[in-house]
């Protein structure tokens, strides 16, 4: 064949040769391409006496169900969350700060008996998710326990305050409008008068405690910003603020003319607490399922909530079924999870997380996530209304012995997004499923 192709390949260089040696150097490029398989065809290299058959669309049995997320790390975290919402599956849900305030300059020259303007706390926007529509009241208390750089804090911890109000702020998020400030126009960020005798505190500190950032943040441990819960289904908004912006910060006004910044960056301690009031506005379906921990619901309906809220657990009980006549070769497993579509302001997460679950109990990333993440998948599909993971290494793994812990279903970046998710159960109409293309080795 080769000795063919160069025959003609050197018949046409000739300026004068046989006409039909176009029409066969066109038929003979057409059977060579013919013969190139495709590499998802399933046959090549195939072993002495062995066949292989195909089986398409294979439906593996799924069971899931939701639980309740223990807490999620929030300290240092990209963004912060601040404000609440009424979720008509989930019931009320609020999202707290607690940060440190920093000085912008050691040892602040005040001047004799400095006389006060106003003190303003100023917050970043970078977002939302919900209804801002809906009015909000944002209370802010000061700390009297100290917060660390260094310390790890999750979403069910909380810090005490000492109970006064230095803040009750209402207002209606405006979170893409900018703001005037005096005849300046700045990005959109919220901006919250604090008690005037939080800023004289600050004022009329000692030479001691404005000397340095150590010893001022012993003498104002922090503060704690907060939202009232808002109490009617569908209303409400958790608003997302980036508190290392130069635009987060308190300022203080004095002398008519003078001001002075409290800075939040990257060296202050903060974390976020998340409050869903124990689920006690829930749906009965879902209370039944989270709180009174049946499982066998999981096969109606599945419940993800991002801010340390529930997750779900999958598991494949009948993988093995597959091999029990013989082996087989794993050409693509796709776990499908369709959503339930509701008609508010709650959208679908843009991406999940799935991980394997080890035999401690701990997370681990599945071995297909290394493809990269066009092969492993888990962003939300629009047009589809459902998410996929493609996890063809994993299901192999699991016909080899491994054994079989189960996977963990959340929403993606917890930590910093206020998303809930519905999805088809394992045996509604529409369900999660896995769906499995192999080759069996007869």
């Amino acid at each position: 064949m080769k000795r063919f192709m160069r025959y003609i390949i050197q018949q046409l260089k000739m300026k004068k040769h046989n006409p039909n040696l176009i029409i066969y150097f066109i038929l003979f490029c057409f059977i060579v391409i013919s013969c190139i398989k495709d590499p998802d065809e399933i046959g090549l290299n195939l072993l002495e006496h062995q066949q292989l058959d195909v089986e398409f669309d294979t439906t593996v049995q799924i069971i899931s169900y939701s639980k309740r997320e223990d807490s999620v790390r929030t300290d240092e975290i990209s963004l912060n969350l601040l404000g609440s919402y009424f979720d008509p599956v989930f019931g009320k849900n609020t999202a707290s700060i607690y940060t440190q305030l920093r000085l912008s300059v050691n040892s602040p020259d005040f001047e004799e008996d400095p006389i006060l303007d106003s003190i303003v706390l100023t917050l970043a926007y970078y977002g939302y998710y919900g209804d801002t529509t809906t009015p909000q009241t944002i209370k802010v208390y000061e700390i009297i326990e100290s917060l660390y750089i260094d310390s790890t804090y999750y979403s069910n911890q909380s810090i005490p305050n000492n109970g006064i109000e230095i803040a009750s702020y209402n207002f209606t998020p405006t979170p893409s409008d900018s703001v005037m400030v005096d005849t300046v126009k700045y990005a959109p960020h919220l901006r919250i008068n604090l008690d005037p005798e939080f800023g004289n505190k600050i004022l009329n500190a000692s030479e001691d405690e404005l000397s340095n950032n150590e010893n001022f943040i012993e003498f104002i441990k922090g503060i704690y910003i907060t939202a009232e819960p808002v109490n009617t289904t569908g209303e409400g908004a958790v608003l997302y603020f980036n508190l290392i912006s130069s635009l987060s910060e308190v300022v203080i006004y004095y002398n008519d003319s003078a001001e002075y910044q409290l800075v939040i960056n990257e060296n202050s301690a903060r974390f976020n607490n998340y409050e869903h009031y124990n689920y006690e506005d829930a749906t009965i379906e879902f209370k039944n399922q989270v709180i009174n921990e049946d499982t066998t619901l999981g096969k109606d309906k599945i419940y993800l909530q991002a801010m340390g809220g529930v997750k779900a657990k999958i598991k494949f009980p009948e993988i093995l079924d597959l091999v029990s006549t013989g082996d087989i070769v794993i050409n693509d497993a796709k776990l499908i999870i369709p959503v339930i579509e509701t008609e508010n302001e709650y959208d679908p997460p843009s991406d999940l997380v799935l991980l394997k679950i080890n035999e401690e109990g701990k997370y681990e990333f599945l071995i297909d996530q290394f493809e990269g993440g066009d092969y492993f998948g888990g962003s939300y599909n629009s047009s589809k209304k459902e998410y996929l993971f493609r996890i063809s290494r994993y299901v192999q793994d699991l016909l080899k012995g491994n054994p079989d812990y189960g996977l963990n279903l959340s929403i993606s970046g917890s930590s910093v997004k206020a998303n809930s998710l519905v999805l088809y159960g394992t045996n509604s109409n529409i369900s999660m499923k896995l769906k499995i293309i192999y080759t069996k080795i007869d």
